[in-house]
């Protein structure tokens, strides 16, 4: 009887102690993404449209045509943003070597462009439009993150046996990154 006891001691401790520390794995992922060096100017760029979005629908004297423009380009800004949020959790899931990417500081290549082409979107397009409704010049200036600077930084081993899961990503990654609706800002 001690023994059938002890037994199941210890398949109650390995039921509990082995999720605990897998989902302590995936927490120290999340961190790792959202302190990651690209995810830092999607961040910022989000920010900036949200921000100038906010100060755009509270302007008085705006005509209505240059208000549904500006939504119309914030939507699509929204969009591209959200699709590559799509991709960055995609990515994440089904290679490894995206996260040890990711840990070092750097993303991958595909990434990288996409999130350059919604960075020269934003700047031809919703930038030009609030700057030409305003009469404000946009402040916000987009630069690629440096890659000697990656590589200056500790290189942090990244070790994962097993894939973080799709549906924690998106709880923990893509929902908070996600752009607001234009309807929701106010």
């Amino acid at each position: 009887m001690r023994h059938f006891l002890l037994f199941q001691v210890l398949v109650f401790t390995l039921c509990f102690v082995k999720p605990a520390f897998s989902q302590n794995k995936d927490k120290e992922a999340v961190k790792t993404i959202m302190t990651n060096q690209w995810v830092s100017k999607y961040k910022k760029l989000k920010t900036d449209l949200e921000n100038k979005a906010i100060f755009i629908k509270n302007m008085e004297n705006i005509s209505e045509r240059d208000l549904a423009k500006l939504k119309k380009s914030y939507t699509a800004t929204s969009k591209m943003l959200d699709t590559w949020l799509d991709h960055l959790v995609v990515s994440i899931h089904d290679k490894n070597e995206t996260m040890e990417q990711i840990a070092q500081g750097d993303i991958n290549s595909e990434l990288k462009e996409e999130l350059q082409k919604i960075f020269t979107f934003y700047a031809d397009n919703f930038s030009t439009f609030y700057e030409e409704t305003t009469g404000q010049k946009s402040n916000f200036v987009i630069d690629s993150p440096k890659t000697e600077d990656s590589e200056s930084n500790e290189e942090t081993a990244w070790t994962q046996e097993k894939p973080i899961e799709v549906d924690f990503l998106l709880s923990n990654v893509k929902k908070p990154l996600r752009p607001n609706n234009w309807n929701s800002i106010f």
